[in-house]
């Protein structure tokens, strides 16, 4: 049964395009990364008169833009974890809730199938879903940071690679975050809403709150955010193994919680 259920979300992916899209998009925020540094390339070269105090600033600001693989992998994760996030997060907010209203479930449920395993199939495969078009996101910009890019003494393909693991690591979080307070809600402006302000004002708020000289979001999974965007921050081995603990028990957590949060009952014969 299980496995007739991954299948069906599967083919449902392939169906609606959903899955065609999440690769566009995230291969798109590869391709705007490049345009973007080789527009301010472009842009460097032409010498633009400043007052001696803007062109300070001018100076520091266009190091931004320099052709390293740091500045590459800050804009791709930016862009990953922000444009690229709520786009799957208003992509998600309903996938539960639309079933079940539409009474998608009855009949499956009626012929023995349980709701607790359409929902673990529909978790994995929607997360899937979005991490294989990351991941082949991931390769595209990885080849261009090799051949388009310069590594320098603090930044080489190592910390590439802390980019991705971030952006992977994070993105699982987020999709099963997402689902999850959709399937126990049961309304998709709430997982919606609650997913976009947990993005984005969570981040903010666990950024400013800075414990012996550490800030807070380094003890959370949001660590793997702030790793996509920043990887050569501080760091020790703690935040990592508190950081990855607690992802571990938020994504299970959640995920036993949409699984078990739904209960339909079979359809009666009249």
């Amino acid at each position: 049964m299980f496995k007739a259920c991954l299948k069906k979300e599967f083919l449902e992916e392939v169906r609606t395009k959903r899955f065609l899209r999440y690769i566009l998009i995230a291969c798109g925020m590869v391709f705007l990364s490049v345009f973007i540094m080789g527009i301010m390339a472009v842009v460097a070269k032409f010498d633009i008169p400043f007052e001696a105090e803007d062109q300070e600033i001018m100076s520091s600001l266009m190091t931004m833009f320099d052709p390293t693989y740091q500045n590459f992998a800050m804009y791709f994760g930016t862009f990953i974890m922000t444009y690229f996030t709520i786009i799957y997060i208003i992509m998600l907010m309903g996938v539960v809730s639309k079933d079940i209203s539409q009474n998608k479930w009855i009949l499956p449920i009626s012929a023995g199938i349980m709701p607790e395993t359409m929902i673990s199939a529909k978790l994995i495969v929607k997360t899937l879903s979005i991490v294989i078009a990351e991941v082949l996101a991931i390769i595209i910009h990885f080849v261009c940071a090799i051949s388009m890019f310069e590594s320098t003494e603090i930044f080489g393909i190592g910390h590439l690679f802390v980019v991705y693991g971030g952006i992977v690591l994070f993105t699982i979080f987020m999709a099963v975050f997402t689902m999850a307070i959709n399937a126990i809600s049961k309304k998709p402006w709430v997982s919606a809403v609650t997913a976009i302000c947990t993005l984005i004002i969570g981040t903010i708020i666990l950024e400013s709150i800075v414990v012996g000289g550490t800030p807070i979001i380094a003890f959370t999974p949001f660590l793997f955010y702030e790793l996509s965007i920043n990887p050569i921050i501080e760091l020790k081995a703690v935040h990592y193994i508190v950081s990855l603990s607690l992802w571990v028990l938020f994504v299970v957590g959640l995920s036993f919680g949409a699984i078990f949060s739904t209960k339909i009952k079979p359809k009666k014969d009249k």
